[in-house]
């Protein structure tokens, strides 16, 4: 996210199209089909968040608050 956002953006001049096409990496490099929309959506949220925020530290947090929150429920058996 720290080098494709800003790399896509500088390429195609468009910031949200960049988010769109990292939302999809993001989706395809999980490799798990039946999640593909959902992390497509959280790619396309926390590029939003990178975008607003001007730090990389913001994304990287939420995704491990939410890593962890899944850890923590699968440990559980939730």
């Amino acid at each position: 996210r720290g080098f494709m956002l800003p790399g896509l953006t500088d390429w195609t001049g468009r910031w949200w199209i960049s988010a769109i096409v990292q939302a999809a990496v993001f989706s395809a490099h999980h490799v798990s089909l039946t999640g593909s929309v959902s992390l497509f959506v959280l790619g396309l949220a926390w590029s939003i968040l990178y975008r607003q925020s001007g730090s990389l530290f913001v994304p990287s947090l939420v995704h491990v608050l939410w890593n962890s929150r899944v850890f923590i429920s699968s440990w559980l058996g939730l």
